[in-house]
């Protein structure tokens, strides 16, 4: 089927529904699955893998090891909660902010690209999340984890 072949109602909702499919498939856990998050000038990344049990990570900074693959773990009164998760939802942000400091002619910038990932580990009915923020020059990560009682 080629764009000549659909009518103008039929382009568009398939336009229209795309990027709802694909965020709904992104929340799924596939095998093999590897979630990247880069820097504002993208020599910082932070990459996630969701393969296997664990989840595991890697930092690289201009395409050289930072951090070797690692395993990601969170751990609470005990459990894991990274082993036999499942990632809910990726939130993607980006923060710009620019302000000024120490007199007038001189300002800053706060300017980063983040993600808060949710992780929900089913065996606990634990909910947590991951934030990452990538800045030009450094990676930031905040762990807040919220316990749901069924």
């Amino acid at each position: 089927m080629t764009k000549a072949d659909l009518s103008r109602r039929q382009f568009l909702s398939i336009a229209v529904a795309a990027p709802v499919l694909l965020g709904t498939l992104r929340n799924a856990k596939a095998a093999g699955e590897v979630i990247n998050f880069k820097s504002p000038n993208s020599k910082l990344q932070f990459v996630l893998f969701t393969t296997g049990p664990q989840l595991r990570y890697r930092i690289t900074r201009a395409d050289r090891f930072i951090v070797e693959a690692s395993e990601l773990a969170f751990l609470v009164d005990g459990i894991d909660l990274c082993r036999d998760s499942i990632i809910s939802k990726i939130e993607r942000y980006r923060i710009y902010e620019k302000y000024s400091t120490r007199g007038v002619h001189s300002s800053a910038v706060n300017s980063c690209l983040g993600a808060r990932i949710s992780i929900r580990h089913p065996a606990s009915k634990t909910d947590c999340v991951l934030e990452v923020r990538a800045r030009s020059n450094h990676l930031q990560d905040s762990r807040r984890q919220h316990r749901v009682v069924s």
